[in-house]
């Protein structure tokens, strides 16, 4: 008899170890990165083919409790932020973000939670780890790379009347 196979709803999907150690290599906690699609690092995930902007924040988790998390899932050590920021097919502005978070467990397991999958963990993981701030604000980065600090102040708001600018690539 075939097993059906249940999708683990609402909790973080397993990632190849290689992509926490782009991640890792890619951007230090408390500092992000932006990269155009074309240049981003091996290793870190791909967004589509609208995507017009890759934003790489890492922050740490900070430990707290998180209500409803399988203790399996929560975070241990730092946490990173992936954003996509997406066109639709016939304009050319942003007008839509992906968010995924990347991570380690304590026992090294690597996993990726998406926010449209498991809003309430992603957003309590995100709040936990200090990166709540930058995906409540729907906006490009200061600069190619900077602090989350910088990121927090500075961050340009994205205006939908205006064709996408890019802040350059790294």
């Amino acid at each position: 008899m075939r097993r059906k196979h249940r999708k683990r709803k609402n909790r973080p999907n397993p990632v190849d170890p290689d992509t926490i150690a782009a991640f890792e290599k890619s951007v230090s906690p408390g500092h992000y990165m932006a990269f155009d699609p074309s240049s981003k690092p091996e290793g870190l995930p791909s967004a589509g083919k609208n995507c017009r902007r890759i934003v790489v924040a890492a922050s740490f988790f900070s430990g707290v409790p998180l209500q409803g998390v399988d203790p399996s899932d929560i975070p241990q050590g730092p946490v990173y932020l992936w954003r996509a920021f997406r066109t639709g097919s016939s304009i050319s502005q942003p007008h839509k973000v992906d968010d995924a978070l990347y991570y380690r467990t304590a026992n090294g397991t690597p996993l990726a939670l998406h926010s449209k999958r498991s809003p309430d963990h992603h957003s309590q993981i995100a709040s936990a780890s200090g990166l709540q701030g930058i995906i409540e604000s729907y906006s490009l980065p200061p600069a190619s790379e900077g602090t989350l600090a910088d990121y927090r102040q500075l961050g340009a708001n994205l205006e939908f009347e205006t064709p996408f600018k890019s802040t350059g690539s790294s």
